[in-house]
């Protein structure tokens, strides 16, 4: 698609009487079937079994985007459009903003702590 971001795996849109999931090229290229995954990991050293970045798979990011759509999430008709969490971050003495995807970013965002 033009002007599609090159790490898009897939992204939803739901609406009031339907969902919708488009899978981008990068889902079918370049993410393994959850199976593949499972069974190359389990080769893996124990340590190396630990890192979660190692489980990315067609089924992560298809879990991720029915959580998207209020029929998945039991949401009544009328609801909000759930987004992605996002962390504000200084990088040297600017603000950043990313998208908190990934295993690192998600334990930053586990770590929030509103009072600090």
């Amino acid at each position: 698609m033009p002007g599609e971001k090159k790490n898009v795996e897939a992204y939803s849109a739901p609406a009031e009487s339907w969902s919708r999931i488009t899978f981008c090229e990068r889902f079918f290229n370049h993410l393994q079937p959850l199976g593949d995954v499972t069974n190359n990991i389990k080769k893996q050293r124990p340590e190396v079994q630990d890192h979660l970045d190692q489980w990315n798979n067609r089924a992560r990011t298809f879990f991720h985007e029915i959580t998207h759509l209020n029929y998945f999430m039991n949401a009544p008709k009328k609801s909000p459009f759930i987004d992605d969490a996002r962390i504000t971050y200084k990088s040297g003495s600017s603000p950043a903003e990313e998208g908190a995807y990934g295993p690192y970013n998600v334990k930053v965002l586990r770590n929030f702590r509103g009072d600090a």
